[in-house]
């Protein structure tokens, strides 16, 4: 477990999980930067380093559950982005990240909730072409009007039930 922590200033991925199983509370993983393209034959364009939080189950189930809760995921390249997890994104705040603030690919599931994100290049993406669709209801996007922007959210993210404020 990762708690009450600050993770900053680091090259490639902030924090990296294989098989999930981690649980982060209470902590911030910020200004992970890219200093070179990935080189790793499986890696899709939007993987390479610069990644706050990546979970990755290629090839293998998730071991356990990933919690990420009452953080702040900022300024990141993207800021969570989940290969193929189970990830469960309770009130967190992921803003100022210069890709993505969540970005799903492969199998399994990620769910954000109660949390804050806005600012971000793109919102949150569900790039799984099996048409699962990825929970983000009940979150603050920055403005009353919700998700409107291009980029706030792609195909098959629910992001009903947006909040009108910052969530606290």
């Amino acid at each position: 477990a990762i708690t009450n922590s600050a993770i900053t200033d680091n090259s490639g991925y902030g924090v990296y999980s294989l098989n999930g199983g981690l649980s982060i509370m209470d902590s911030q993983v910020a200004r992970t930067i890219s200093t070179t393209a990935s080189t790793k034959p499986d890696m899709l364009p939007k993987e390479a380093p610069g990644t706050g939080i990546r979970v990755d189950v290629s090839g293998s189930p998730a071991i356990s559950l990933t919690l990420i809760n009452h953080s702040t995921i900022y300024s990141n390249t993207d800021g969570i982005y989940n290969f193929g997890g189970t990830v469960s994104i309770p009130h967190t705040t992921s803003p100022n990240n210069t890709g993505h603030a969540v970005y799903h690919v492969n199998t399994g599931t990620t769910s954000i909730n109660n949390s804050n994100i806005y600012s971000n290049t793109e919102g949150v993406q569900n790039a799984n072409s099996s048409g699962y669709q990825l929970d983000a209801r009940s979150n603050w996007w920055g403005r009353v009007t919700g998700p409107v922007l291009p980029g706030d959210i792609s195909l098959n993210v629910d992001a009903s039930g947006w909040l009108p404020a910052i969530v606290n």
